[in-house]
């Protein structure tokens, strides 16, 4: 996609942990590309508090729920040293009305979040505490996979709070669910570093009853 886009509008942009690279709710006008590090993205709630929506990791987009309604959907913080790119969505549209093949990608972009979000929302309404912390590990597992690392050693990015608040459980509840994952040999757990031991098992444990082994919804 970059290779489309005018070096001129494109901005680079380092992140140090903690750091923002939007607020929920202002004007949308960008388009964020993670190129490397792990972002957090999360929506206040109606009452008051803070839902955690994802982790976007290098590859990944964010952003594009802006289209809809014209403002930014959540906010997107650094949870270590990161960098983005950060595109206008203004160019995105040019690119898309000359290139029909851009289009296509665009809205493929917007297909695959809505629907993998769709997917991960089902699951989370058909699985236990040790189903949708294994959810999560096993997505992990495969993006760490798809780009070229171990499947099994995973460092988690986030805090045992945040998982939990991702898949509307409390900080006690992962904890407990980790315990029993690792008491019945299907991980090894020290801090966050997770090992997993049994693929099938936590792909089993994944998915909810009924439903074809084919791995997490997009969660994060």
């Amino acid at each position: 996609m970059f290779d489309h886009i005018s070096a001129a509008v494109l901005q680079r942009r380092r992140l140090v942990r903690g750091e923002h690279v939007q607020r929920q709710g202002d004007t949308f006008k960008h388009v964020i590309a993670v190129c490397r590090g792990v972002l957090r993205t999360s929506m206040s709630t109606l009452e008051g508090g803070e839902q955690v929506t994802g982790f976007p990791m290098a590859g990944d987009f964010i952003g594009l729920d802006g289209v809809a309604h014209g403002t930014v959907g959540s906010d997107a913080m650094a949870l270590g040293e990161a960098e983005v790119r950060i595109i206008p969505f203004a160019s995105l549209e040019t690119l898309a009305r000359e290139s029909r093949v851009m289009q296509r990608h665009i809205y493929r972009l917007m297909g695959q979040e809505i629907e993998g979000k769709q997917r991960a929302q089902l699951q989370l309404n058909h699985l236990r505490a040790d189903g949708r912390v294994a959810s999560v590990l096993l997505q992990l597992s495969q993006r760490l996979a798809a780009r070229g690392h171990s499947p099994s050693d995973i460092d988690l990015p986030m805090t045992r709070k945040d998982l939990g608040s991702l898949v509307r459980l409390t900080l006690e509840s992962v904890s407990r669910a980790l315990t029993r994952m690792a008491a019945a040999g299907i991980l090894e757990v020290e801090s966050r570093r997770v090992r997993i031991l049994d693929h099938s098992a936590l792909t089993r444990m994944a998915t909810p009853a009924g439903m074809p082994l084919v791995g997490a919804g997009v969660l994060i």
